[in-house]
């Protein structure tokens, strides 16, 4: 019984380190204390509904909405960076990631928040990528998730 526990306790980390895998990038909100709001991938390679911009000279492809809510983070005194899982945490990428691609940046004159608030924009079905890290850690502990992946 004691060792099917043990095998059963290092099957669950392994699972909720899948989910968001060293490499991944994302727009990240933070307070002004460093503790997570958001977040947004983004991706690496060219996908439907994605546009082509540069964070601090790295080259990634990201949904228009992403970058009105980063616009709109900003407004809202929270602090936005592009940062990656590097399997044990997350590193920053670009500080300031707003001052470096704009709404003209990704072709549109609209306002941020029209466009950060449209659902039609959204791709991912509900049950998107983080909602699954979540759902990890909540079935590991066996209760509520009592903070977030994306925390220093």
């Amino acid at each position: 019984m004691i060792i099917l526990a043990g095998a059963l306790a290092s099957l669950l980390p392994a699972r909720a380190e899948e989910a968001v895998k060293a490499g991944d990038f994302y727009l990240i909100s933070r307070q002004v204390d460093g503790t997570f709001y958001g977040s947004h991938q983004v991706l690496e390679e060219e996908a439907a509904g994605y546009v082509a911009v540069a964070y601090c000279g790295r080259k990634v492809w990201v949904r228009p909405k992403s970058v009105a809510w980063s616009l709109m983070e900003v407004e809202n005194k929270r602090l936005v960076r592009l940062e990656y899982s590097n399997g044990r945490g997350w590193v920053e990428v670009c500080a300031k990631a707003e001052t470096h691609v704009s709404m003209a940046d990704i072709g549109s004159d609209e306002d941020p928040l029209i466009i950060s608030n449209d659902d039609s924009a959204n791709p991912l079905p509900p049950g998107s990528k983080l909602s699954r890290i979540s759902e990890a850690f909540a079935n590991k502990s066996g209760g509520k998730v009592k903070g977030t992946y994306h925390q220093q």
